[in-house]
């Protein structure tokens, strides 16, 4: 008796906290916030262009370590593309700044063929393509669970993508101009895939995460436990592949 007046008097506090969320976060401002987000992030975006004098510099993110593999690709210099000291000064030659903000190319080089289209023009004209891509990307990925799933057809498949950036990760993708949106996509076909019972399809799609070897444990992990293994083939072949290619450049 005496433990369970414990449990209880240790749980109030939480109670307390739930039940003020719960009077606070109505249906109609959870609405509001999740409008709000993406202006409250443009805001600090701004903010911080003008602390550090180029909007410009914020944007550039990541992209600058795709637009650096696909150029020393396209100009013959793989033999250089772990140099960070040169790619450092590409980087500051590229981006033409007083103090390089280096970011190292370090995705193995089966990447590069890749990231070499984004690298064909400018910087400036590449980050544009990229971002572009990327929203394609996404829309793709909102169109395929669209058709897959029934309980999204209460949405079309671009209000589920412009509702995508009511959720922070995906500001956060298109401000740092990551490859989170490719990702999205080759996690969305081999979900698919495995769903349609297409497990070598599947497999070999999601070999494609070996860019982020990381990103694939789980799901090997899983098919490994269920017991799929023509999924884990198609995984393997996928893989063999990527890194041939890669000794290949």
């Amino acid at each position: 008796m005496e433990e369970s007046s414990i449990v209880r008097g240790r749980s109030r506090p939480y109670e307390r906290f739930i039940a003020v969320t719960a009077d606070c976060l109505t249906a109609k401002r959870a609405k509001a916030y999740a409008v709000l987000l993406p202006l409250v992030a443009l805001a600090v975006m701004v903010i911080d262009s003008l602390v550090k004098g180029s909007l410009w510099f914020v944007y550039k993110g990541d992209f600058i370590l795709y637009y650096t593999g696909g150029r020393y690709l396209l100009t013959g210099r793989m033999n250089e593309l772990y140099d960070f000291a040169a790619q450092e000064v590409f980087q500051l030659e590229t981006l033409r700044l007083g103090v390089a903000q280096f970011t190292p190319f370090n995705h193995p080089p089966f990447t590069t063929p890749f990231y070499a289209p984004f690298a064909l023009a400018s910087f400036e004209l590449g980050l544009l393509f990229w971002s572009a891509a990327g929203l394609v990307a996404l829309m793709l990925a909102w169109r395929m669970l669209h058709q897959e799933l029934s309980a999204l057809t209460v949405y079309s498949p671009l209000r589920l993508a412009l509702l995508s950036f009511c959720f922070y990760p995906t500001i956060a993708w298109i401000l740092a101009n990551q490859n989170s949106a490719f990702t999205l996509l080759i996690y969305t076909m081999t979900y698919v895939a495995l769903r349609r019972g297409r497990d070598l399809a599947g497999g070999a799609i999601l070999g494609f995460l070996l860019y982020k070897p990381q990103l694939a444990l789980t799901p090997v992990f899983i098919l490994l436990v269920k017991g799929r293994l023509r999924a884990l083939m198609g995984f393997l072949l996928t893989s063999s592949l990527l890194i041939a290619v890669g000794f290949l450049l």
